[in-house]
């Protein structure tokens, strides 16, 4: 038994919508290569992610990371008062601003570098099959084919 999805010709993310005239119906591997086809074309992360979620080559954990990591640079972007107003909102605490400054000065001071000892990510790009740092993957092989 086939089964099939529901593919917008035009993604949502890029405007599409729920008309039926945008709606086409294709296989798992066909909706798959669709997404890579919209990824190569016009480079949304949305598409490489459906890409990669259709094609079995990341799960849904990653899947999630990805969608929070890459829609919060989205909505960064596009509304920056949402995106800042919890950083406003710590910041206008009393005291918190001396805080935070002092906790930054000793941690440099001192070397106590919250980051140290802890690892990235490696995963390995499909094109060109380089083994990267998952937050780099993206930039660094934007352009691979």
């Amino acid at each position: 038994m086939t089964i099939y999805h529901k593919h917008h010709i035009i993604p949502k993310h890029a405007g599409g919508t729920d008309d039926p005239s945008n709606i086409i119906q294709l296989t798992i591997e066909e909706h798959a290569e669709a997404h890579r086809q919209l990824y190569l074309k016009y480079g949304r992360w949305q598409d490489n992610l459906a890409w990669l979620g259709l094609s079995k080559n990341i799960g849904n954990d990653e899947i999630i990371k990805i969608k929070q990591i890459e829609g919060g640079k989205y909505i960064s972007k596009k509304y920056p008062e949402r995106a800042s107003a919890g950083g406003k909102a710590l910041w206008s605490k009393p005291g918190m601003r001396e805080h935070l400054i002092q906790k930054r000065k000793e941690q440099s001071a001192t070397g106590n570098n919250p980051m140290q000892g802890k690892k990235q990510k490696r995963v390995c790009c499909l094109f060109c099959k380089k083994e990267t740092a998952f937050n780099t993957l993206r930039s660094n092989h934007k352009n691979c084919k």
